[in-house]
């Protein structure tokens, strides 16, 4: 049975990753011919996060360090699943919305993000400025790197495992949405897209601040795109070896699907 993981990043998110847990669907995946494991990631959270999700069956990693990008390189490097699905813990995103990212991850997708601009985002969980901070990077992200986005700072991403496990990562904190986009697009992944719903946390406040994030996005942007790839491979530490060859001279096909094993 190919193997879909559920990674959770989370930070003190005790009152939202229950009901997140609760929400993946398991048995819908069963059905469909999948085996689900489920991970949380904590950034040394004080409250019950890791009480919450290991009574619920989930497995937990400790991360070394402190912020999110950290966590999931970390994350990443330890999961061996076929597919790999990301989301936050706060109870905004609805994990059932991975179903629709499943079909195009079997049907040559890469990368598949969830986007909450083409989704139904409740009225009051997104505010007007984080709204339109989020549009401008999306289209300045999508201008500068020649692939779309309409919502580059989604937290809910599905991959195909054995091409995760190959993409250099080492963000440390929230620019990593933006390095993931980045760096899929300059290896030239197939990235998809598909809506998701978008709801109101469960914790008490969000742990973006909306300059001093959008500055950080905008400059990692930057600073990605003008990166030379062997820069970016030498500052990396990926565990199955990043095949710098094969990723520069495109990406192999067999039987219509994408390969990356060569």
């Amino acid at each position: 049975m190919p193997e879909v993981s559920f990674v959770l990043p989370a930070l003190n998110e005790g009152r939202g990753v229950g009901s997140v847990i609760d929400r993946i669907p398991v048995n819908d995946l069963v059905q469909k011919g999948y085996d689900v494991n489920v991970w949380l990631v904590d950034g040394h959270s004080t409250d019950q996060t890791v009480a919450v999700a290991r009574d619920r069956g989930a497995r937990v990693i400790m991360q070394d360090g402190r912020g999110k990008g950290r966590g999931m390189s970390q994350a990443f490097g330890q999961i061996k699943s076929d597919y790999v699905i990301m989301l936050d813990a706060d109870n905004t995103y609805d994990p059932r919305d991975s179903l629709a990212m499943m079909p195009l991850l079997e049907d040559g997708h890469d990368v598949v993000m969830g986007s909450r601009m083409l989704g139904d985002p409740c009225d009051e969980a997104m505010s007007f400025r984080h709204m339109l901070g989020n549009k401008l990077l999306s289209g300045f992200a999508s201008a500068l790197y020649g692939k779309h986005t309409s919502d580059l700072c989604t937290g809910f991403w599905g991959f195909k495992g054995r091409v995760l496990r190959n993409l250099p990562i080492d963000a440390k904190g929230f620019e990593l949405e933006a390095q993931l986009f980045s760096r899929c697009a300059r290896y030239g992944l197939v990235i998809g897209e598909v809506p998701i719903s978008y709801g109101c946390r469960s914790g008490d406040v969000t742990k973006l601040r909306s300059l001093s994030s959008g500055a950080n996005i905008l400059f990692a942007l930057f600073r990605e795109r003008f990166k030379s790839k062997r820069r970016i491979e030498a500052g990396t530490s990926t565990p199955a070896g990043l095949r710098t060859s094969a990723f520069r001279a495109g990406l192999h096909t067999i039987d219509g699907k994408v390969d990356t094993d060569h």
